[in-house]
């Protein structure tokens, strides 16, 4: 158990409540946006935005090595999107939109403890080849008294989603009413 911190509070010979850590957490995040509105005739309108957002944070290492609960390790990510819209004035009483919205996203975490080698616990060394296929790092061991070792189910990460949406819609309007249909 040399991966647990020594005691640094508490009475002497305490077993329990025994350990305490304060430190920092860092988080930044970022984003800019940026739209541009065209009239090409006064019943056709549109709009393209673009937005960009990024951000990366590193939890706090509660034990100081490879062992630490923290939130998982230094963190990665963001996003690009954008959007079109474009509105039609049919008739005094008819207006259609179209829109079209396509974004992506990024996200990469390492954990403190990647590239852990599970057979330097004892562990043997087929558990190292089956792990080492997917990720090398600490493994997860929790008590029912709420200590553990090892990252609370975080493991190397690295996502690169896409979405595209396309809408429409057709406004008709009656006695000073909106209705959609």
């Amino acid at each position: 158990m040399t991966y647990f911190p020594l005691p640094n509070t508490g009475g002497p010979n305490a077993l329990t409540n025994n350990y305490v850590v304060a430190g920092n957490s860092s988080s930044d995040a970022y984003q800019w946006d940026s739209r541009i509105d065209h009239n090409f005739t006064d019943r056709w309108r549109m709009f393209l935005r673009f937005s960009h957002s990024w951000n990366s944070s590193t939890q706090i290492e509660d034990y100081g090595n490879v062992a630490s609960q923290g939130g998982g390790g230094p963190t990665n990510g963001g996003a690009w999107s954008a959007s079109m819209d474009h509105t039609f004035t049919l008739s005094p009483s008819l207006v259609a939109d179209v829109r079209y919205g396509l974004s992506r996203s990024y996200v990469t975490r390492v954990p403190f403890s990647l590239g852990f080698d599970p057979a330097t616990l004892g562990f043997p060394s087929s558990l190292t080849q089956v792990a080492s296929q997917r990720v090398l790092q600490f493994p997860r061991f929790a008590f029912s008294n709420g200590a553990g070792l090892g990252d609370t189910g975080f493991v190397n990460l690295i996502e690169n989603p896409m979405a595209h949406q396309v809408t429409g819609s057709v406004f008709n309007i009656q006695d000073d009413r909106w209705s959609h249909s």
